[in-house]
């Protein structure tokens, strides 16, 4: 997510590629970025944290058809809210989404499903900026 010049300035819908790296870190998995305007350093601060390669695939963005085919590809997505989220939860694929504290509209003040993607767990950030350990 990029900071918002409307009137919720403070709606970030990002975590830091690190503390995603750390949640994720063990799970047996090819990695590939599909993180929307990527910004310098964030693939390799997260190649560091996962200690793995990621397969860097932000380029498909530019086009959402090509977005949705490589998201009905995988076997699992994880990622804050965005549109590849929704592209994802659209095709009832398997995914975690990760909501940052305090939560958007979307996805209510409480729960860890989405009422609108049944195929979605959602993991939320405490309201002193912890994440919940990875469920594998």
């Amino acid at each position: 997510g990029l900071q918002s010049t409307g009137p919720v300035k403070l709606q970030l819908k990002e975590i830091a590629p690190a503390a995603f790296g750390e949640r994720l870190r063990g799970t047996q998995a090819t990695w590939i970025s599909l993180q929307r305007l990527p910004r310098a350093g964030e693939r390799e601060a997260l190649e560091e944290s996962l200690a793995g390669t990621v397969h860097d695939l932000s380029a498909a963005n530019a086009d959402l058809e090509e977005a949705l085919a490589l998201l009905a590809l995988v076997d699992g997505y994880v990622g804050v809210s965005n549109a590849n989220t929704h592209l994802r939860g659209g095709l009832g694929g398997a995914s975690t989404v990760l909501v940052p504290h305090p939560p958007e509209w979307r996805w209510g003040l409480h729960g860890d499903r989405s009422p609108w993607f049944p195929g979605a767990q959602v993991q939320r950030q405490a309201s002193d900026g912890t994440w919940p350990s990875h469920r594998r």
